[in-house]
């Protein structure tokens, strides 16, 4: 648990440093993350992060409403 508060510890780092776009896609090994949410705001910035979660916003609807109908 230590190693990865640690890795989540620079990702957030890496916001102040870079925080519209990111440090850029693949900019470090996938599994130093794990978390999806860190990683695409580390690697997208707060820009890529708001498209993530609107995105899933809009699947959510989406799938709710064709189960409704």
């Amino acid at each position: 648990m230590y190693d990865r508060l640690v890795a989540w510890k620079s990702a957030l780092s890496t916001v102040v440093e870079y925080p519209l776009l990111g440090l850029g896609a693949g900019a470090r090994h996938r599994s130093y993350y794990d978390n999806q949410y860190l990683m695409t705001l580390a690697e997208s910035g707060v820009i890529g992060l708001l498209a993530l979660l609107l995105f899933l916003a809009v699947l959510f609807r989406a799938l709710r409403q064709h189960g409704t109908d």
